[in-house]
């Protein structure tokens, strides 16, 4: 009988492990692979909130936001909690030369973290980003406690960042440590929808199925043994 229950947690463990796997989070730095992925996609950019065609020193081109935050196609953009003191701004697209209007977070600095914090109204299983920031280490946390890192050399750095999961996303934290040459984190574009694996409820594996039973019908024959020795 030790030997039977032995196995059968074996079998349960190898089954949560499995269960964990299918579950694990999938990223994407390209956003074609990305959207080749993702179902029911929505972008939110960010023209037209200032001047777009507007240059320095033109203050149309350029806006903060008092309380750190607004919001923007439904979802929060904000300072996030590492920047108590930062600075949300939108910038226009020929302002600074990004060729796209951006949501920047500034951290005041001369030590600090920037940190930008995109809210969205309800769980998604997908979500993705166009940034712009200079030289450093980006760490991307979501709010199931996944993490990611981005490691940008050059000034400025553009790229995507992408992440799929069975599970659901309700926020993205992104930051970076302030310094004279990485002062701000600037989105050009917000992306998200649903993971294509998880636009239906996931169906076990007939194997998986049987192993369970098999395991189950174990546990009970174990258990009736045991009660018919002892009466």
């Amino acid at each position: 009988m030790k030997t039977r229950m032995q196995n059968l947690f074996s079998a349960v463990a190898l089954l949560m492990a499995v269960g964990s796997v299918a579950q694990a989070s999938t990223f994407y730095s390209n956003e074609a692979t990305f959207d080749a992925a993702v179902s029911g996609v929505t972008d939110v950019t960010f023209g037209g909130i200032v001047n777009d065609s507007a240059v320095p020193p033109n203050p149309t081109g350029y806006t903060s936001y008092a309380l750190g935050k607004t919001t923007v196609g439904g979802l929060q953009f904000a300072v996030g909690p590492a920047s108590p003191s930062g600075i949300l701004f939108a910038i226009g697209a020929a302002y600074y030369g990004f060729g796209a209007a951006s949501l920047s977070s500034q951290d005041p600095g001369p030590v600090g973290t920037n940190d930008f914090l995109v809210t969205l109204p309800s769980a998604v299983t997908a979500l993705g980003f166009d940034y712009i920031v200079d030289p450093g280490t980006v760490t991307v946390k979501l709010s199931d406690g996944t993490v990611d890192s981005l490691t940008a050399s050059g000034t400025p750095t553009s790229g995507f960042f992408g992440v799929t999961s069975a599970t659901g996303f309700t926020s993205v934290d992104i930051t970076e440590l302030f310094s004279p040459a990485s002062e701000s984190i600037n989105l050009t574009e917000f992306t998200y929808g649903t993971t294509r694996a998880s636009t239906s409820p996931a169906v076990p594996e007939p194997d998986s199925l049987l192993l369970v039973f098999t395991g189950l019908a174990g546990v009970a024959g174990a258990l009736k043994t045991k009660l018919l020795r002892r009466s």
